[in-house]
């Protein structure tokens, strides 16, 4: 369905219809099929969402550089990230 004319058309008839500044898509992991790669041409930035327990170094590099390929990357937010020890070093 991403892949498809139509998202393309929704999306600029959202922007249209609403006067949107800003739309924020919540879009399918980016390593699992080709719809998210897809949709990032069409868009201004992208900001990549990773999960600390689940996702390796190596796939947010993958993930960054298909990113920057085809749109502006904002950032990347880290989620449940659970470990952090009283003693990492800021209050030193």
């Amino acid at each position: 369905m991403l892949t498809s004319k139509t998202i393309y058309h929704t999306l600029e008839r959202l922007e249209s219809d609403y006067a949107a500044d800003l739309m924020v898509l919540d879009l399918p992991p980016l390593l699992v099929g080709d719809d998210t790669r897809a949709v990032l041409k069409d868009v201004d930035c992208a900001m990549l969402v990773a999960r600390a327990d689940a996702t390796t170094v190596p796939q947010i590099d993958l993930c960054e550089r298909e990113i920057v390929e085809h749109t502006n990357m904002l950032g990347i937010v880290l989620n449940r990230c659970r470990d952090i020890d009283d003693d990492y070093g800021y209050y030193e």
